[in-house]
């Protein structure tokens, strides 16, 4: 047969299929991870890590780079005052764009507690469960406490910490972090796997501009952070509001409340609800607080649309591969820093995406499961489609939708939220309980606020383009090789 039938055959056969066609030297198999499965050969991850070993330039490894450092397993006590607490975050809270902690480890009864603590610049990669999720800590989370389920790689020298987030990103850094997770049931990966993987060495002036636009990408995204705290401490003080301070306890509280209390709250809510989470006292201060404020309504009362769908994936509505259709995001993925779809769908029926896309300041409420997640649509989700365990509310017209965001997403709004939820197993809203939500309304229908969050959202968009500005960079350098890149950005190492 000749050498090059195989190929000619699969070129043949392209007209007739969509299915990816590609041939793969024997010596790729046996000389490599001996792997046999074709999608392993075919991803764009395996393909780009040959790119990177074949583009010339000097193999060194992460470890040689940075101290990479797993914790493993370590005992934890809660506390609930934050005086006497280091704010805790899980892998998965980890990747937030603007976490907010729900728990607290105790200073007095943590050992070796400064090992749990992150600091700014360390790079976060999950290591369990879901595999190779990153993050980059930003000035405002330093001090904070990550899990065991997070490998900290933290470089030796500030140059490199653009330069590694690149490559950790990266088609081919995602590629070799993920091929080397284990086990049958919870897959992990671990120290060993992280500080032995392969990285190019890249001239220092393309590592000077790689880090430089990783760390204005860090700036823009602590700045939006910072700009949505001072929007939310203006909700308090612009509705004349005494600020309720964030719940931090991890236990259930107990409370008693009298029959004409019950009845009370029952009436005005006109809800028929026995569940005592429903007559929680903190919710109902704040909503009698509310009231007494200049103005303020239901989201009903003022002319909010709250719109919840029906089953996602209608007949008609099919995943499919990225070129082939139009983002779509789970709930717990519309909050996070990295708004890269994982899933794409796609319908012949214009109508049937339509009902799943969002549009520019639509503000989501996440509504099964973790419920009362808050986002709003401006920069990569604009167009997207979204689940519909995702309550959609369009605000009034006299009212900012920023300043909607920025209220359910504080504490005033988290706490009717959480009051609404109902079941035992699988907690849920219904659009009735959105509607239901008592707001209140500065004089200028939330301009100022709204007019900060826009800024926010703009300042992660432009973060999001650094950042897969300098991931493009990297991957540029690799594809033309070292010849190319020294004469454009020198031979210094």
């Amino acid at each position: 047969m000749s050498d090059d039938l195989p190929s000619r055959l699969f070129a043949a056969g392209r007209a007739h299929t969509n299915v990816e066609t590609f041939a793969v030297s024997s010596k790729e198999v046996n000389t490599g991870v001996f792997r046999l499965e074709g999608a392993f050969y075919g991803s764009a991850g395996y393909r780009a890590l040959k790119t990177m070993t074949r583009a010339g330039f000097d193999l060194t490894t992460v470890g040689q780079l940075a101290r990479v450092i797993w914790l493993g397993p370590f005992g934890r006590t809660y506390v609930d005052d934050p005086a006497h607490g280091v704010p805790f975050l899980s892998s998965s809270e980890m990747l937030e764009a603007k976490p907010d902690p729900k728990n607290y480890i105790s200073k007095a009864l943590t050992r070796n507690l400064e090992r749990l603590i992150v600091r700014e610049g360390t790079i976060l990669v999950s290591c369990s469960g879901t595999i190779g999720n990153m993050t980059l800590w930003t000035a405002d989370l330093d001090g904070m406490a990550v899990s065991q389920h997070a490998i900290r790689v933290i470089p030796m020298d500030d140059l490199d910490r653009g330069f590694l987030y690149a490559f950790l990103l990266g088609e081919a850094g995602q590629f070799l972090v993920k091929r080397n997770k284990s086990g049958s049931v919870v897959e992990s990966i671990y120290e060993a796997d992280v500080s032995t993987l392969p990285i190019p060495l890249l001239p220092k002036a393309l590592r000077r501009e790689l880090t430089r636009l990783v760390s204005e990408a860090c700036d823009l995204r602590a700045k939006a952070n910072k700009t949505l705290r001072e929007a939310e401490d203006a909700l308090w003080t612009q509705n004349y509001l005494n600020r309720v301070p964030r719940s931090t306890s991890v236990e259930r509280k107990a409370f008693v409340s009298s029959r004409r209390a019950l009845e009370a709250v029952l009436g005005e809510t006109k809800q028929l609800r026995l569940d005592a989470t429903f007559f929680r006292p903190d919710a109902i201060a704040i909503r009698e607080r509310i009231k007494r404020c200049p103005r303020w309504g239901t989201l009903a009362s003022l002319g909010a649309d709250v719109i919840l769908l029906g089953k996602t994936f209608i007949p008609g509505v099919h995943k499919v591969g990225h070129d082939w259709g139009i983002p779509y995001f789970t709930g717990k993925e519309l909050i996070r820093m990295n708004l890269d779809a994982d899933t794409f769908i796609a319908s012949q029926k214009t109508s049937d995406l339509e009902r799943l896309t969002v549009q520019r300041n639509m503000v989501l409420v996440t509504c099964a499961g973790t419920v009362g997640r808050v986002a709003y649509v401006q920069g990569q989700l604009e167009g997207a489609a979204v689940t519909h365990d995702a309550i959609r509310v369009i605000s009034p017209r006299d009212i900012s939708p920023g300043y909607v965001y920025a209220f359910l997403a504080s504490e005033a709004g988290q706490l009717q939220l959480q009051q609404c939820a109902y079941g035992s197993v699988i907690p849920r809203l219904h659009s009735q309980h959105i509607e239901s939500i008592v707001m209140p309304v500065p004089g200028d229908g939330g301009a100022a606020i709204g007019a900060s969050v826009d800024a926010a959202y703009d300042c992660r968009t432009k973060a999001t383009v650094c950042e897969k500005e300098a991931v493009s960079l990297f991957t540029s350098a690799i594809e033309r090789g070292r010849a190319y890149i020294e004469s454009e950005w020198g031979s210094e190492y």
